[in-house]
Order: structure tokens, then sequence, then C-alpha cells
């Protein structure tokens, strides 16, 4: 029983949308980002510095938990507190996943005028965010959902409110969708996982969904993220 629970949560686990993203973030950095310089801004446990090791010319994190720092350092990672991280250099790719949505406008306009004149002239901003949505507050750390308009907005397509315009304007160069497997969570029998027939019935649901989303290749599901790549205006 305990197998067949380790490889159910598995299937989960292979069918989570951030899977996509990874996939894809390690598509882009085989061609055409390959042997850039790489900053990841908010990198937390290294799941991308580990994922883009072997694809960049140089790879630096920034992190605002000194433990994930000290970690990271010791496995041999080059990552920094954000008041240590060295303001001269210049780099090829900013990466900012899942870490906008933590900020109200005002801080991420703020964060986004630190961080971006790092960004080489022809470098590229990647974002990856969650879309709006029931499922963007089961992370209780989320403050709110950002868009591509919403972002566009912010740097100057739209304009915006004068005590948020941005110094650096970026444009959208490309965009992806990602989505994530149907769940059956707002069914009460989802959560008190007591073995009952009516919560095993819910997992088999569960894990029918999981199939069908894994055999789609993800097509079949709910919108659940999006990644943007951004360029300098010419």
């Amino acid at each position: 029983m305990k197998s067949l629970m380790n490889q159910i949560q598995k299937l989960f686990s292979h069918t989570h949308y951030q899977k996509l993203e990874e996939k894809y973030l390690s598509h882009l950095f085989d061609s055409p980002f390959k042997g850039k310089s790489v900053l990841d801004i908010g990198c937390g446990d290294g799941k991308y510095l580990r994922l883009l090791r072997e694809s960049c010319s140089s790879l630096t994190g920034v992190d605002m938990n000194p433990q994930q720092v000290e970690d990271l350092c010791r496995d041999g990672y080059e990552v920094f507190l954000p008041d240590t991280l060295p303001g001269e250099r210049k780099y090829d790719i900013l990466l900012m996943s899942h870490i906008i949505e933590h900020m109200q406008a005002e801080a991420l306009v703020n964060f986004m005028d630190h961080y971006l004149p790092m960004l080489k002239e022809d470098g590229r901003l990647i974002i990856i965010t969650p879309m709006p949505g029931t499922r963007f507050w089961y992370d209780f750390t989320h403050i709110r959902p950002y868009t591509p308009q919403s972002l566009g907005m912010m740097f100057g397509i739209i304009n915006a409110p004068a005590s948020l315009r941005m110094s650096n304007r970026l444009i959208l160069e490309d965009i992806r969708f990602f989505r994530d497997r149907w769940c059956t969570r707002t069914n009460r029998h989802y959560y008190p996982l007591n073995g009952g027939i009516r919560e095993t019935m819910i997992l088999m649901v569960n894990i029918l969904l999981a199939g069908l989303f894994a055999i789609s290749g993800g097509r079949l599901g709910t919108l659940a993220s999006w990644l943007g790549t951004y360029k300098h205006r010419d």
C-alpha cells in the first residue's frame, strides 16, 4: 500500500504545471540562450541553479534567505544576499521565477528599477508567474497576481500612474502559457484523508485527471501560469 501511494504521489508531482515551466526553460537554455550569463533573482533552494548549471557561461543567484544562500554557497554555487550582490555586474539574462506575485505594485516597480540596470542592453528578462484564479490563493504568501497586460502597463505599453512609472521600460518579446492538471479540490472529501469510500473515489478521479494531463502533454488542464520574455525597447 505504501509503495502504491508513493507511485500516486510521484504521478501527481510529475503532472504539476511547474514541471512544464522547467521543461520549457530548459529548452530556452538549450537554444537560443545557451552559453549566456544568468542572474536568478529569488533563487530559493536553487532549483533553477541546478537545472541550468550546464547551460550557462556563468550562473549567479540572489535570495533573501540567509540559510538558503549559505547552503547553496556550500554546494558550490555563487549566491548572494541582496545587499551583498555586486551591483556593477551585467547579465545576459535576468530570471524572476515565481517572485513578483509576492509583491504589491509599488514594491514591484522599485524591485524592477533595482535589478533591471544589471541587464545588458541586448539581454532578456524572463518572468514566470501564476495566472489569476482560485489556485493562485492556495499559496498564502501570494499578495496579488500579475497578467501580461498588467506588466505591460508597468513597462509602459499603457500609461501607468505617475507614482508607478519605471525608470527602465521593456517590451514583451515572447510568451508561453502553462496548464495544471484538473483536480477536485473543491470537493470536501478531497481533504479529510480517512481512507473512506468517498475519499477513495475522489483519489481515483484525480488519478484519472492526472493521467489525462500526462497523456495530452499538459494540454488538458486548467490555465496555471505564464512565462514572458522581455527585452529593452529599441
